[in-house]
């Protein structure tokens, strides 16, 4: 008699309902069981983490508005999610009725700096576009909400706007696009780690939602630049970015991808939308610098250092 023979003998004689399990190993069905467990204990305890962190109110809100009543505010600390703490811009202060009153058209603005209206927005187009729909629409309550912040780009603005599609708006406007190589996760940029894959974005973003994502982003120091303050376009002097820079088309693409992802939002909710191409002035705002493409010839360089030297009123040098 083999060993294995008389192992399943005395088997028999002291486990006669559970021989079948200890020969063989667990059944089928139990091995799907303990997988199925296997997955979901790790996110049980992530949900109940997350839980507890809320409880103790760890972390912060992470809307680009906070309801406060029967009305919604700005979150001054929206920056946060995409810029160190030191250099995070702020929203300007916005409030609005929960429930949009009747005979009131309501209108958000989407972009950066120049959408916002620096250096004062109490002049910038937003508010010369609420003048003009309201001589244009008499007993008409223009409620125009702009949303712009300096130096954010469409990887923001994607957040904002598909936020501002649940708060019963009759119009979109976009104003976007001077940032989208310098601002968070652009290949120029000083505030994120560069040139990140869309999808990546995107899943970073989701995990900020939640405290324990913000717990974690703390405890490995997600935000690192070499700036204590804010120093305008100083921070970016080194962080040209050449024509040719492969990296670019990944910035087009997500750019698109974010539009597309607006765009759609505001269709699911029956929002008109007013989009813009930015507008540019090299005549009396040209570029701070400019980098020749990496396979440009002598001819090609001297002829852009002679456009910088011009741009700059420096005739004789060009």
């Amino acid at each position: 008699m083999t060993r294995r023979a008389r192992r399943a003998i005395a088997m028999r004689h002291e486990y006669p309902d559970n021989v079948g399990v200890l020969m063989n190993g667990p059944s089928r069905e139990r091995r799907w069981t303990f997988r199925l467990l296997a997955l979901l204990l790790p996110v049980a305890a992530l949900a109940i983490t997350e839980g507890l962190l809320r409880a103790v109110s760890t972390g912060r809100p992470t809307a680009f508005f906070n309801r406060e009543g029967d009305r919604y505010v700005t979150n001054p600390r929206f920056g946060w999610r995409f810029f160190p703490v030191a250099l995070a811009r702020t929203p300007q202060p916005l409030a609005f009725a929960a429930s949009k009153p009747a005979n009131t058209f309501r209108v958000f603005v989407f972009g950066e700096s120049a959408a916002l209206g620096i250096p004062e927005p109490a002049f910038g187009f937003s508010r010369m576009l609420e003048i003009l729909l309201e001589a244009a629409n008499p007993g008409v309550d223009v409620e125009m909400l702009n949303t712009a912040m300096t130096a954010i780009n469409s990887h923001v603005i994607r957040e904002i706007a598909t936020e501002c599609a649940g708060y019963d708006a009759d119009l979109f406007v976009i104003y976007m696009g001077n940032n989208e190589v310098v601002g968070p996760f652009g290949p120029g940029t000083v505030f994120t780690r560069a040139a990140v894959p869309l999808p990546i974005v995107r899943a970073r973003l989701a995990l900020q939602r939640t405290r324990v994502g913000q717990l974690a982003g703390r405890a490995i120091g997600d935000f690192k630049t070499p700036y204590g303050q804010w120093r305008g376009m100083e921070m970016l002097m080194d962080q040209q970015i050449p024509a040719d820079d492969p990296r670019l088309q990944r910035t087009y693409a997500s750019f698109r991808s974010n539009l597309e992802s607006i765009l759609d939002a505001a269709a699911d909710a029956g929002i008109r939308v007013m989009l813009s191409t930015v507008a540019t002035n090299l005549r009396d705002n040209p570029p701070f610098a400019s980098l020749h493409t990496r396979d440009a010839g002598d001819a090609d360089l001297q002829y852009q250092l002679a456009a910088v030297a011009a741009a700059a009123g420096r005739r004789s040098d060009a």
